[in-house]
């Protein structure tokens, strides 16, 4: 072991130049790797934030089947006693209910889809 350790040293310092440059190529791209890594990792979090921020939270209730089949009709029986079931959670900050439906707005020959949500403005501040 000591044989293996001083000629790994010697070849080290023969080549001085070669040395330090094969460690600040292995020190550089480290850096670049903890940078890309860390610049991803932040941009995908804020994604996440300003996704759940803006649109639905982090999870949604949803009737049975309206997943697969959205529909007016698929609905939740009783949505305040769900809410405050939820609310009584202690990592959930709000509950805020939703109807969500497909539509089309059509002008003249031009037709396009569009999503419909109808909010409760007061719970959608929370």
């Amino acid at each position: 072991m000591n044989t293996l350790v001083g000629l790994a040293l010697r070849n080290l310092a023969r080549r001085k130049m070669r040395t330090w440059l094969t460690f600040g190529m292995i020190l550089t791209g480290t850096a670049l790797i903890v940078f890309s890594v860390g610049l991803a990792e932040g941009t995908y979090r804020d994604m996440i934030r300003i996704s759940t921020s803006t649109w639905t939270g982090h999870f949604q209730v949803t009737a049975p089947g309206f997943i697969d089949s959205p529909s007016l009709f698929k609905s939740i029986a009783n949505p305040q006693a769900d809410a405050a079931a939820l609310m009584t959670h202690p990592l959930v900050e709000a509950v805020s209910p939703r109807v969500e439906t497909a539509g089309l707005f059509s002008a003249g020959n031009r037709t396009t889809g569009a999503a419909l949500i109808g909010v409760d403005p007061e719970g959608e501040q929370r």
